[in-house]
């Protein structure tokens, strides 16, 4: 009794699913419920840019010019003549804007824009102007104080060798613009008019909009006496404009095929920054995160607005992108929070965990969860066959038809070995029957396997109730599980297309454990390892012709499905 009771429990327990389950859990790579994600929380710095800012963009002259760190060529467009003029950057040297430019660089320096000024000066050192030696032409007489407000600040030199003062100015293009009278043109200086003062701010408008921190540069020749004392009014009115550098982020615009693939997969992906609003649109555009046409921008500011009503209610609005700039901490658990409120599955998106490494995350997991859905029906098929058997022998009161021994060698040597590399099966394929193909498969497979099962035992002189030495019908039983289990491995790799359509190279791990299960099945019954009697040779056609079956059954299967979703197709395609 104690023997029946473990056989049947051991039938009903599909242990390899069981392993499987705790093997992925324990060892996977990613959250399990990384596959469920429908919303991305992406940093802006070290994700969508690079961790550094380069030189975009310089104005001088008659000039504009797209700076590429990477090439040692420059290409100046003339504003007025569209004409593009390509040169080397070391030439650049030879410009009196340029020189003024990293003059004022060099010596006029503001704590809060450190970073900035030691990238441009790494510019201007890349067009062969020499730092040191400009510390060696230029002797520095006064430093004009400088705050936040003011934006601007300005040193006074004294050219050592030609002898003329002139004061230096840096900061805010608009504040800067403001103290300036003249441009330098042509190696002349051209009155500001107040037509060409909008054009100059549209200029620095639009390099704004591009996500870029712009930087203008202004000078003035001073009295040859040198002063006691220079004031800022006296150095910082009237000057003479030079040119302007923009700084911007480094976009890894590799990352817009990876951003297109999220958005094919349903996920939005919100940008939660605590950069500069301009820097974050830009960006956003640039990646192609957004629909530019439909698309609201928040900051801190907007939030203290918004309670958490409110902003759940914005998330319910699926088809608006949005984005959140020059936000705080708490800001940041405000939006996570009214997301999750919304039944959202977030992952965070960062320097460490970057979007490309959450996108093969989400496939894998969603593979996975693909895969399983057929690892369920192969393992829980093989026991509605077992359950049906121990039934029927239960019924009829017939002997049973597999040991304990031979249950766990089909689910620890068999099923086990096929699943992990069913696992493996990378189909577009979705399972959408499962309870159908289980019950398909379970049923018709255990209906076949128990009439063979009892037609052996009445060959054999069985009658019901009667006790029987039955160990060549548990064989054939045994050996037609394990044949159907492989078969059932191949046809699942697609709910679809055809067994004899699926490539056996393209799931390498399947076709060789199916290889290896055959081995295991053909040491197991031929060299006695289970006390099982070895069939005949008039006992494998009926093996065989029952395998067939299955087949068949099977193949028609999916070929209903097929026609189905053909079917289904031509009606959708004839709707207006």
């Amino acid at each position: 009794m104690l023997t029946t009771t473990l056989t049947f429990l051991a039938s009903i327990s599909p242990i390899s699913l069981i392993i499987i389950f705790g093997v992925n859990k324990i060892f996977s790579n990613y959250h399990h419920r990384l596959g469920q994600t429908s919303v991305i929380c992406s940093n802006l710095k070290g994700v969508l840019t690079k961790d550094v800012n380069i030189p975009k963009t310089i104005i001088f002259d008659k000039f504009e010019a797209d700076i590429n760190e990477e090439s040692d060529l420059i290409y100046l467009e003339d504003q007025k003549t569209k004409e593009e003029v390509r040169l080397q950057k070391i030439h650049l040297s030879k410009n009196e804007h340029i020189r003024l430019m990293a003059v004022t660089t060099t010596l006029c320096h503001y704590a809060k824009i450190h970073k900035v000024e030691n990238i441009i000066s790494k510019f201007f050192k890349s067009c062969g102007i020499s730092s040191a030696q400009i510390h060696q032409d230029y002797e520095i007489i006064s430093e004009i104080p400088s705050n936040k407000d003011k934006k601007i600040s300005t040193i006074v030199a004294k050219n050592i060798e030609k002898k003329e003062i002139l004061s230096f100015s840096k900061g805010n293009p608009y504040k800067l613009l403001e103290h300036c009278t003249r441009i330098l043109i042509n190696d002349k200086k051209i009155e500001i008019s107040t037509q060409l003062r909008r054009k100059l701010k549209r200029r620095i408008q639009k390099l704004n909009q591009n996500g870029q921190k712009i930087i203008s540069y202004a000078y003035k020749g001073l009295p040859i006496k040198q002063l006691e004392h220079y004031s800022e009014n006296f150095t910082e009115n009237d000057l003479v404009l030079i040119g302007m550098i923009g700084i911007g982020d480094i976009i890894d615009e590799d990352l817009i095929p990876t951003i297109d693939k999220i958005k094919s997969l349903g996920i939005k992906t919100y940008i939660l920054s605590t950069a500069k609003k301009r820097e974050v649109i830009a960006v956003a555009q640039a990646t192609k995160l957004i629909n530019t046409h439909y698309f609201e921008t928040f900051t801190h500011e907007d939030l203290k607005d918004l309670d958490q009503q409110k902003l759940e209610k914005l998330f319910s609005n699926r088809e608006k992108d949005y984005i959140f700039a020059e936000i705080k901490k708490e800001d940041r658990h405000k939006i996570i929070s009214a997301l999750q409120k919304k039944g959202h599955t977030i992952a965070i998106a960062n320097p460490g965990n970057k979007l490309d490494s959450i996108l093969n995350g989400i496939e894998k997991e969603q593979y996975s969860k693909k895969n399983h859905q057929k690892l369920i029906i192969h393992a829980l098929s093989c026991k509605i066959v077992q359950v049906l058997l121990f039934g029927a022998a239960m019924i009829f009161k017939a002997p049973l038809p597999l040991s304990i021994v031979s249950i766990l060698i089909i689910d620890l040597l068999i099923n086990l070995l096929l699943e992990f590399a069913l696992k493996k099966e990378q189909s577009e394929d979705l399972e959408t029957h499962l309870s159908g193909h289980l019950l398909i498969s379970g049923l018709t497979t255990g209906a076949i396997i128990t009439g063979i099962y009892f037609w052996n035992l009445i060959r054999l002189g069985w009658y019901p109730g009667e006790a029987i030495s039955q160990e060549k019908a548990n064989t054939m039983v045994f050996i037609l599980l394990c044949l159907t289990q492989i078969l059932a491995a191949h046809s699942l790799r697609n709910n679809q297309k055809s067994i004899f359509l699926n490539p056996p190279l393209k799931n390498l791990y399947l076709t060789l454990t199916s290889i290896l299960a055959v081995l295991i099945l053909y040491a197991l019954t031929n060299f006695n390892l289970l006390n099982l009697p070895t069939l005949s040779s008039l006992d494998w056609p009926l093996i065989i012709f029952a395998l067939i079956v299955i087949l068949i059954i099977e193949e028609v299967r999916k070929y209903l499905i097929r026609k189905n979703e053909i079917s289904e197709n031509k009606s959708h395609s004839k709707k207006p």
